[in-house]
């Protein structure tokens, strides 16, 4: 660590820790920075919510699971190109493939009405998306028909879904839960939430 930090003296930096290491890192210049999560919960007004909350099967031919080796999630994850204002990554592939591998590998979905690709799971009557991969500019109320999840009363989003054109409600997140941590200036916005795909 003090090789690191002797080598990118002045470099800003981030990084995830876990309870057995959070008094170590602010000995080397590290802060703890209070995170958020952006949710939308039915009741909220959110136009699309009627197509996840009815019992209707899903239609198939919407959403294509994908498996993690397929060209097609390899070239969409290259070739990105809508980010959030907000907050987040760039020049984070490899990380993310990492992260599909280990965390997201039954949970990767392209949708061909809107070459996109989704990666998302439901527990419950909760929807977590991880990462929405698009090429070309899409809003969330597209996307959202297009998925397989019904009995949905509550969405999380593991990024900052500005750009899909959804104003979420932030809820600060337990720094006990999400140990992020950061040296140097980094101009943060209020409330932010780092992109799930993107942590290291």
């Amino acid at each position: 660590m003090e090789c690191v930090m002797s080598e990118y003296k002045d470099v800003p930096a981030f990084l995830f820790a876990n309870e057995s290491v959070i008094d170590f890192y602010p000995r080397f210049g590290f802060r703890q920075v209070q995170t958020h999560r952006p949710l939308l919960k039915q009741g909220d007004g959110f136009s699309a919510f009627g197509s996840l909350a009815t019992a209707a099967k899903p239609n198939p031919k919407r959403a294509v699971k994908l498996n993690v080796d397929d060209q097609t999630l390899a070239s969409a994850i290259k070739n990105r190109t809508e980010f959030s204002g907000i907050l987040d990554c760039l020049n984070t592939s490899s990380i993310q493939m990492f992260h599909l591998l280990k965390d997201y590998i039954d949970d990767i979905y392209y949708l061909p009405a809107l070459d996109v690709i989704v990666i998302a799971y439901q527990e419950e009557n909760r929807l977590f998306i991880a990462d929405v991969i698009a090429k070309e500019p899409v809003r969330f109320d597209d996307i959202i028909i297009e998925l397989p999840f019904r009995g949905v009363e509550r969405i999380e989003f593991g990024f900052s879904p500005d750009w899909l054109g959804v104003s979420p409600f932030w809820e600060p997140v337990p720094m006990s839960d999400v140990m992020f941590f950061i040296k140097g200036d980094w101009k943060l916005p209020d409330v932010f939430r780092f992109p799930a795909m993107s942590e290291t």
